[in-house]
């Protein structure tokens, strides 16, 4: 089971005083080829949003231009303001087996959206997600930097492959709900376009369909049935980042936000981990890691 709620990027309780300011709107940045980095909340939903007054509150202390929402639902969701939340075309989800497809439908969605700036951030939430910092907070922290934020599991939730080579491959696990970068966003969008198969044989085909195996190389075959976790916590990473081979106890690995070395056999959670999702199975968050010391301080 996984509780789940937004926090912003810096571990300190910190909560602005949030500025009455008229949200977004598609003509504003429209006219402005330059317009200014912004967040896109990219919500996944069945048919409703059950905190949708406290989204709308957040989004609405926004200066002019900062903010853009979609909405993704799985059925029909009459209650949700659509003049807030933009709804995407509705695609085939299924709960871990194919989730990524509602995902990328978003993000096509986002990236498309006028103009562009190298600090915008995509944030993938659940219609169970609240903020729990102030918008100006949340936007100053995801707005400073170039990078994605992962909130990678300890290296006992990875995939482990061993090829006939002698290499072992690592399929790296992350949290689901990443924030993406400008870069990576256009990046991890282009190639669900392209229907891209990346090393696990992770593909989301153009019908909805998750065809369940491929090769790596010539020698090993992956079969997503039998992946430990969802296809939505291994997708990301692994088409944007590769799959790493172990060779000695780290990899370099340039664009995620607070990991330049990637360590191959933590025991810990790495990465920025911007919502807080506790999860029972033991090992699962590490001992040490940002997610066990915002417990201890709850």
């Amino acid at each position: 089971m996984r509780i789940a709620s937004w926090l912003a990027a810096t571990a300190a309780s910190l909560f602005l005083e949030a500025r009455n300011a008229q949200n977004v709107s598609d003509a504003a940045v429209e006219t402005d080829a330059k317009r200014g980095p912004m967040l896109f909340m990219l919500f996944m939903t069945i048919d409703r949003l059950p905190h949708q007054d406290v989204w709308k509150s957040w989004m609405n202390s926004a200066g002019v231009g900062k903010v853009k929402a979609y909405v993704h639902c799985k059925n029909d969701c009459p209650s949700v303001d659509h003049s807030l939340f933009q709804e995407v075309n509705r695609v085939h989800t299924e709960y871990c087996i194919d989730l990524v497809n509602a995902m990328n439908a978003l993000l096509h969605a986002a990236v498309q959206f006028p103009g562009s700036h190298p600090n915008d951030k995509f944030i993938f939430v659940s219609e169970s997600h609240i903020p729990v910092k102030s918008f100006s907070h949340t936007f100053h922290q995801l707005t400073l930097s170039q990078t994605s934020d992962f909130c990678l599991f300890p290296r006992q939730e990875w995939l482990v492959h061993h090829s006939t080579s002698g290499l072992t491959y690592l399929g790296v696990k992350a949290h689901q709900w990443v924030v993406l970068s400008r870069e990576h966003g256009e990046k991890a969008s282009a190639l669900a376009r392209a229907n891209v198969v990346n090393p696990w044989g992770i593909r989301i085909v153009h019908n909805g369909l998750l065809q369940s195996s491929t090769n790596l190389g010539s020698n090993v075959t992956m079969d997503a049935t039998k992946v430990d976790g969802c296809v939505d916590e291994y997708w990301y990473f692994n088409a944007l980042f590769g799959t790493p081979p172990e060779i000695g106890a780290t990899s370099k690995i340039s664009g995620l936000t607070d990991v330049d070395r990637l360590n191959l056999k933590s025991p810990e959670e790495q990465g920025r981990c911007d919502t807080y999702v506790h999860w029972i199975k033991p090992g699962a968050t590490g001992r040490n890691g940002p997610i066990m010391h915002l417990t201890d301080r709850s």
